[in-house]
């Protein structure tokens, strides 16, 4: 079937489940069973087109009948990562992982930063945008990495149980081996829900940098286009080692150059006992990084989200960098370190 520039298509039907999520964060019961209907959606326009999986919605028939006896909204996981032209975005899954993905239709194919997910401009409520980027090399393996999922999905309760933060943060989760890539698109904080992580590869600091800055820059001409006000932008830095050299330098003197102008907040945490303090110190020239007390992930991500609260009730927000500036006399304090850090 055909709507617009996109094409969806049934492609298989499995047989009714209970449960459903692959592993404790994300698993779900039905009262009664979940039917699992794989559908393909393909861009077959000529520009890349975004896709919203709520507003999809997937009529189920019983034979001889004209009227649904189920709908359902069509949302789920990419397919791949690198998404070729015409390539598929299978929604395998009842629920939502991403909220809405963008659809690369490009020779080529487009990489997972290009899934975005727009502005929601009917939410009048000045922005903070919290943009993490988490460590995933192979030295992450084991139980840093499964300490750092658990304490994401801590964060989306804590943040989600927020009136303020869950409607005026808007997080973004960017991961970084090889490779950096996002994880989480940059999204208010109430529709998060928790992810799976998996170590593996390089650190890829400088490209997850890079992401980010990009991922802020075009965040702050959306709101001006929209005329949402917004608060400093926060980016937190999460690694355990060493970063690659290749890119460093220059990814750092972006990001110096952004903080120096007041146009982001910088956070650097250190995890574990390899952390390169000489190089994390470079992040950020206005804080030392932070050492993480052992994998204390949950009270540190309890702490972020209790500081966003903090931050998003106060009046430290405008319509351009130089108003937030002018605005952010008044100190927001921000949550007790204890608990997460050895500072």
């Amino acid at each position: 079937m055909r709507d617009g520039k996109f094409e969806f298509r049934v492609t298989a039907v499995d047989a009714p489940v209970k449960t459903v999520g692959d592993n404790q964060f994300s698993q779900t019961t039905a009262q009664g069973e979940y039917l699992l209907v794989h559908v393909s959606v393909t861009d077959i326009g000529d520009r890349p087109q975004t896709h919203f999986g709520r507003t999809t919605r997937l009529d189920v028939l019983r034979r001889g009948e004209s009227r649904p006896t189920l709908t359902a909204s069509v949302g789920g996981r990419v397919a791949n990562r690198q998404t070729p032209t015409g390539a598929e975005c299978h929604a395998d899954d009842p629920r939502i992982l991403f909220g809405a993905y963008r659809i690369a239709n490009a020779p080529g194919g487009g990489p997972l930063s290009d899934f975005t997910i727009p502005l929601n401009e009917a939410n009048p409520d000045p922005r903070v945008a919290c943009i993490v980027l988490a460590d995933v090399s192979g030295s992450m393996s084991g139980a840093p990495i499964a300490a750092l999922q658990e304490g994401f999905a801590a964060f989306v309760e804590y943040v989600t149980e927020d009136d303020l933060a869950r409607k005026r943060a808007e997080v973004a989760v960017i991961t970084f081996g090889t490779q950096a890539q996002v994880a989480v698109p940059l999204q208010e904080a109430r529709m998060l829900e928790p992810i799976q992580f998996s170590a593996g590869g390089s650190t890829n600091m400088a490209a997850a940098i890079d992401m980010a800055i990009d991922m802020i820059d075009e965040r702050k001409r959306e709101y001006k286009a929209g005329g949402i006000q917004y608060y400093r932008p926060w980016l937190l830095l999460l690694t355990d080692g060493a970063p690659n050299p290749m890119g460093f330098d220059a990814a750092v003197a972006r990001l110096n150059a952004l903080e120096a102008a007041k146009g982001v907040t910088v956070f650097a945490i250190g995890v574990g006992d390899n952390v390169d303090y000489r190089q994390l110190e470079r992040v950020t020239t206005q804080r030392p990084p932070a050492p993480l007390a052992g994998l204390q992930f949950n009270e540190f991500f309890e702490w972020l989200s209790a500081s966003l609260g903090n931050m998003a009730s106060s009046g430290n927000h405008g319509r351009s960098d130089q108003q937030v500036a002018a605005n952010s006399d008044q100190q927001v304090a921000l949550a007790p370190l204890s608990g997460w850090t050895t500072v």
